[in-house]
């Protein structure tokens, strides 16, 4: 007669975040291989962030918000937020802008009970742009939008929008020592307006304005940025930087760094002291002077897909990465999409979380006031959204996800039973277990009592995964049941 030995195996932490990069035979029995639209709260498994329609103060002194409407048969692709002081009002005004799917720019006070988003300006924009608040020689506070094929618009809150077409056609904008940098349409070179005078990119003079021809412009320039002391320039394949002294009337420049690997300069962003940025290798950070790789435990799957049209933002301590990472089960639906998940990076530990099934193709930080907030807009979608905590996209549940790398039991060389398995959870969850090329499903409605379940599953090894919908998904353990023949 035969006989068994019974082996118990818990799993009750759930706060390691999830290694895509490492092998399913070497992870730990507590470390998902995927995980998504979940998080740990004091080990248990829990829902994450989620997406709501974005409202807004009726004033600056009554703090009651208003969830702002939706964008008539267009959607935004690009956001900003311009403050600037009113004249007119005698106080600061301050307003979201977006750059929607017809070609226009429109505007909503942020401080005000509108639910309407309202045309900036007829102009029609041939490409996304980019934009820049600054203050001109006369003390105006002005954003300015530019494109490589299109005259900068010019717009000064208390007056209406214009176009300066001379100035050149640019890209990418920064603001550093009294002069504004840009990179041309060519992408080739950085221009640079007069001292002083933005908007005067034809003056000669030793103030006046100029070009740089960058040491090495590494097969084309895409960004430009203000940080610390100095210019930085993003190329497809490194990083430059440009220094002015003697009130900004000598200008130098450098190479610090080169890579084989893609850089993706929309995704640079500042975190306090460090610029973090995408590349085809994964994340990467740089102080001024030496780049890090972040080493994400995801990077693998960060790596797999072009992440051309990711976009990043700085928000509460850390950084967001809206992207496209690679699952098997993705819908056509899903793949179509510009950006599929918004991961959740700590710039200290470099720990991450993924809410999947977000199309986001734009993001920013407003902290003015009374909001701290992190804005977004996803793709085909009428409105603006908000960061939220609560695992919903627009009330509806997001499904949350957690899968085990292999689960080996005893002896490799013998089979197991899995007996039975024993769940605590809050919430409608099903576990399903895969060994042998078989699955078994079960389903719990979840309670605060634990819950038992009859297996009876043959294997050498096993994996788990955990899923649920429900709202009031708190998962706390479980415990699996083993039996192995001596």
């Amino acid at each position: 007669m035969k006989t068994y030995k019974t082996k118990r195996l818990f799993i009750k932490d759930f706060s390691s975040v999830q290694n895509s990069d490492t092998s399913i035979y070497s992870l730990d029995k507590n470390t998902p291989k995927i995980c998504y639209n979940t998080k740990s709260k004091s080990g248990k498994l829990v829902s994450s962030l989620g997406l709501e329609h974005l409202s807004l103060p009726a004033s600056v002194s009554n703090t009651t918000e208003y969830a702002r409407g939706a964008f008539s048969s267009i959607y935004p692709i690009k956001l900003w937020k311009y403050k600037y002081y009113s004249t007119a009002n005698n106080k600061n005004m301050y307003f979201l802008v977006a750059f929607c799917s017809n070609g226009k720019l429109y505007y909503n006070n942020m401080f005000f009970p509108d639910l309407t988003y309202h045309e900036l300006s007829s102009k029609v924009f041939t490409q996304t742009p980019s934009a820049l608040c600054f203050r001109d020689d006369n003390g105006a506070d002005i954003i300015g939008f530019v494109s490589p094929s299109d005259d900068m618009l010019v717009w000064y809150g208390d007056a209406q929008p214009y176009t300066e077409d001379s100035v050149p056609h640019l890209t990418s904008m920064s603001l550093h020592n009294y002069r504004l940098y840009a990179i041309d349409e060519t992408g080739k070179f950085i221009k640079y307006s007069a001292f002083t005078n933005y908007l005067d990119w034809t003056s000669s003079t030793i103030a006046g304005a100029g070009t740089i021809a960058l040491n090495d412009y590494k097969d084309g320039l895409n960004r430009i940025m203000s940080f610390k002391d100095d210019l930085y320039v993003f190329s497809h394949h490194g990083i430059s930087k440009i220094s002015s002294y003697a009130g900004g009337t000598y200008i130098a420049n450098s190479n610090i760094y080169g890579t084989a690997e893609k850089i993706y300069a929309n995704t640079a962003c500042v975190c306090g002291t460090r610029i973090y940025f995408l590349t085809s290798g994964g994340l990467y950070f740089f102080n001024g002077n030496d780049t890090y790789k972040a080493d994400l435990t995801i990077d693998d799957m960060l790596s797999s897909h072009d992440q051309s049209k990711a976009v990043t933002a700085y928000f509460g301590g850390k950084l967001y990465i809206a992207c496209h990472l690679p699952y098997s089960d993705e819908t056509n639906a899903e793949k179509a999409m510009v950006n599929n998940c918004l991961v959740e990076v700590n710039i200290i530990t470099h720990k991450c979380s993924v809410i999947r099934g977000v199309n986001i193709n734009s993001m920013i930080t407003i902290g003015d006031l009374t909001l701290d907030k992190l804005v977004i807009s996803q793709e085909n979608s009428p409105y603006l959204w908000q960061l939220t905590k609560d695992g919903k996209l627009d009330g509806t549940s997001l499904k949350k996800y957690w899968r085990s790398g292999k689960i080996i039991v005893g002896n490799y060389d013998k089979d197991k039973i899995l007996k039975k398995i024993y769940v605590t959870s809050s919430g409608e969850v099903d576990v399903t277990f895969f060994a042998e090329g078989e699955s078994k499903s079960f389903s719990f409605e979840g309670n605060t009592k634990t819950n038992r379940r009859v297996v009876n599953m043959v294997g050498r090894e096993f994996e788990m995964e955990i899923s649920s919908t429900d709202k009031d998904f708190e998962f706390e353990k479980i415990e699996l049941l083993f039996a192995e023949e001596e």
